[in-house]
């Protein structure tokens, strides 16, 4: 034993009155108001330090009874201990037991622990629950680089989209007409070809509102759905002898 172990103190009490396999029986009390055994009390003591070490207490009932008291050796050196065995029914019957032993200094023991390599491999609970932090802290650092790569990749996009755009302004700009004949120009540039969107938008606008009302009018588009509106039946009232167009 060394200074700061944990240590362990047998206690056997033996009764001497007894065979093997027998028991005690109630403690003769008749004026007792119930049954009452025999207790032990077992106080350790230690004589240079002059003070208590440990308690405990024995209810067994048999010939043999045992008790293991723990404690912490408190200093190296020798040590001059003395356990009391106190009953509670009887007088006259309490007995003590002399314990002398040793204890080591910290650097007089070798306290090197054998691992075998099977088992060095294996990781305890907490060396798991820190490397599970610490591959939570590295896709932190990974979502974190994620954002500058994609604000990237939409600025590549956009541009892209961009040259696409102007490419369809050049080529619109080269049909002539709805007929899809193609004009021998030059092609325009996009702010040419965004004027002239918006003259022909406009030239169209002015067209629907000369249509009078009460007409259907039906437009196709490869992007939209039919578009009509409902009809008025003054518009659509003909006069005798005149045929619908």
């Amino acid at each position: 034993m060394a200074e700061g172990d944990l240590a362990s103190l047998k206690i056997t009490l033996t009764r001497s009155n007894l065979d093997e396999n027998e028991s005690v029986g109630a403690v003769h009390a008749p004026l007792f108001p119930g049954a009452k055994f025999e207790e032990w009390w077992l106080l350790v003591y230690d004589n240079r330090g002059r003070r208590m070490i440990a308690t405990d207490m024995m209810l067994g009932t048999g010939r043999t009874c045992k008790s293991t008291v723990n404690f912490v050796v408190p200093r190296p050196g020798d040590f001059s201990w003395t356990v009391y065995a106190m009953c509670d029914s009887y007088a006259g019957l309490d007995t003590h037991c002399d314990v002398h032993f040793r204890a080591a200094k910290k650097s007089e023991v070798d306290r090197s622990i054998f691992v075998h390599p099977e088992d060095a491999e294996i990781r305890t609970l907490f060396e798991e629950l820190m490397m599970g932090l610490d591959q939570e802290q590295e896709s932190d650092s990974e979502e974190e680089e994620e954002p500058a790569s994609r604000e990237n990749q939409m600025q590549k996009r956009e541009a892209k989209k961009a040259e696409s755009a102007k490419a369809v302004e050049v080529v619109e700009a080269e049909v002539a007409d709805a007929d899809g004949a193609v004009s021998n120009e030059e092609p325009k540039e996009p702010e040419q070809a965004s004027k002239s969107k918006g003259s022909i938008s406009d030239d169209e606008d002015e067209e629907e509102r000369a249509i009078p009302e009460g007409v259907f009018i039906r437009v196709a588009d490869t992007t939209g759905t039919f578009l009509y509106r409902e009809p008025d039946e003054a518009a659509l009232a003909l006069a005798p002898g005149d045929d619908f167009k």
